[in-house]
């Protein structure tokens, strides 16, 4: 989540939406925003106020999706704040190495919210399998508005994976699905951002809950020998040398053995390991 920096996701295509109004507004310039937000004072920006409030969610994208049993799965996005709900569009057929692409913006228009209200505001991200009489629920993840609107001075958290866990299964623990998102609240005197598209899917930005444990994996790579040593390295007298190691390059993970030289024809020993993460 981005901290007290100015996020630059202005001009172009953007989605925002008025209170009480059905049509998109123009875009305003990121030099127009910037100045209003130097025009209010920090304390203000950051406390929510009683009244309207507009909660701007934008979904983007899908991967990683546990299936139980099912070679398939027909996702949709449930996202839900205060009694209200919205939906993304159904994709069919999708499996668990597939990659699904939404990039659609959901409003919620939240009129005369009291103190109280403001408090105990979640927003909720239900990911489902959609089916003919009942969808099944495949993953959760919710956190509160005014985490949201505290976190920094645009009141947003831009394109974020999240790591949805599933309370219906047996391990609540267990990662069931990743999706990337962003939110904007605008409260009284706020202006709304514009949200655009982000085509970079970099995973280091993970936001989960705290019940969700991550799973470390590691491969050991045990070298004990190898024979037949071919002769790198010419001589004047017999056949040569060699100096022999063993590398590994995996996903950027280097790993280097001990140097040995030997004659040629000959044998090494090494007897080490190499521990590489997953």
């Amino acid at each position: 989540m981005a901290e007290d920096k100015k996020i630059s996701l202005f001009g172009g295509a953007s989605s925002i939406l008025k209170l009480g109004d059905d049509k998109k507004d123009e875009d305003h310039s990121d030099e127009d925003f910037g100045d209003d937000v130097k025009e209010r004072p920090e304390s203000e920006m950051n406390h929510m106020q009683e009244g309207d409030y507009m909660i701007h969610v934008f979904v983007e994208y899908l991967k990683n999706i546990k299936m139980d049993g099912e070679d398939v799965v027909d996702p949709v996005i449930e996202v839900e704040c205060l009694g209200q709900k919205k939906y993304t569009s159904t994709k069919a057929k999708i499996d668990c190495n597939t990659l699904v692409t939404w990039n659609e913006h959901l409003f919620f228009e939240l009129r005369g919210l009291t103190k109280g209200d403001l408090e105990t505001a979640k927003i909720t991200y239900k990911l489902l399998d959609k089916g003919f009489l009942k969808s099944n629920q495949l993953g959760l993840y919710e956190f509160d508005v005014s985490s949201i609107y505290s976190s920094n001075k645009e009141h947003a958290c831009l394109h974020s994976w999240i790591s949805m866990s599933n309370p219906e299964s047996e391990d609540y623990s267990e990662v069931t699905a990743n999706i990337k998102s962003s939110v904007a609240v605008a409260g009284p005197n706020d202006k709304q951002i514009p949200i655009e598209e982000d085509p970079d899917l970099d995973f280091s930005n993970i936001m989960q809950q705290p019940q969700v444990k991550n799973k470390f994996i590691q491969l050991t790579f045990h070298f004990f020998r190898a024979e037949k040593i071919i002769s790198m390295d010419s001589s004047l007298v017999g056949k040569g040398k060699s100096d022999v190691y063993i590398q590994l390059d995996n996903k950027g993970i280097k790993k280097k053995s001990s140097v040995q030289v030997c004659k040629h024809g000959d044998f090494c020993i090494w007897d080490e390991e190499f521990l590489v993460p997953l």
